[in-house]
């Protein structure tokens, strides 16, 4: 089974190639200077391990135009550690550095107005601090610094009083988020570092 044909197996990719992406590839591809947006249509995924050094695994389409151009850039980050490539994705893995583990540790579970202000100066810079004023949809601004209207608005759906909620924004499913290899994804086996155990 290719990758692509997981994530429409799992209800991740619609039939126009439209792919939901994890969290990681919005909250997470910042620490090494990359957008989805950046990215384009060359971007399946992105991905974090779990262990005593994490990683974030960027996962392109080899066969689109801009991926090689993309992969030499990526290549002199210094946060870049190896990448491989098969017929259906090029696999790039990139350290994550001791100065992230708390952001990556809020990020698991949720917590992203608990990220270090320095994390969110970061966010801010490549996402803006556009805010939605209505409804419970949020932007980046809205997740990372919520406002008591976004949480009442949230509160209100949900039936609950707005001390009771903290984040406007869902926790990310750890089992999508966590890395797996092609051979792992085929076998059904989870990520031997955790993978599968949601929070």
């Amino acid at each position: 089974m290719k990758r692509k044909d997981y994530l429409t197996s799992i209800g991740k990719m619609d039939s126009n190639g439209s792919i939901t992406h994890t969290f990681a590839s919005k909250f997470l591809l910042p620490i090494i200077g990359y957008t989805i947006k950046d990215l384009g249509t060359s971007l399946i995924n992105t991905h974090i391990t779990e262990g005593n050094k994490p990683e974030l695994i960027v996962i392109l389409d080899p066969n689109k135009d801009d991926t090689v151009s993309l992969l030499v850039k990526m290549r002199i980050l210094s946060h870049y550690l190896n990448d491989e490539t098969t017929d259906d994705e090029l696999i790039i893995r990139f350290t994550i550095s001791e100065a992230y583990y708390n952001v990556l540790d809020k990020f698991k579970k949720g917590q992203y107005s608990g990220f270090d202000e320095f994390y969110k100066r970061i966010l801010t810079r490549y996402y803006g601090e556009g805010v939605i004023q209505n409804g419970i949809k949020v932007s980046m601004y809205d997740t990372i610094y919520p406002r008591y209207e976004k949480r009442k608005n949230l509160a209100e759906r949900l039936g609950e009083e707005v001390k009771y909620i903290q984040e406007v924004l869902d926790s990310p499913e750890m089992d999508y988020e966590i890395y797996k290899s092609l051979e792992q994804l085929n076998t059904g086996q989870l990520n031997e570092q955790g993978a599968g155990n949601s929070i």
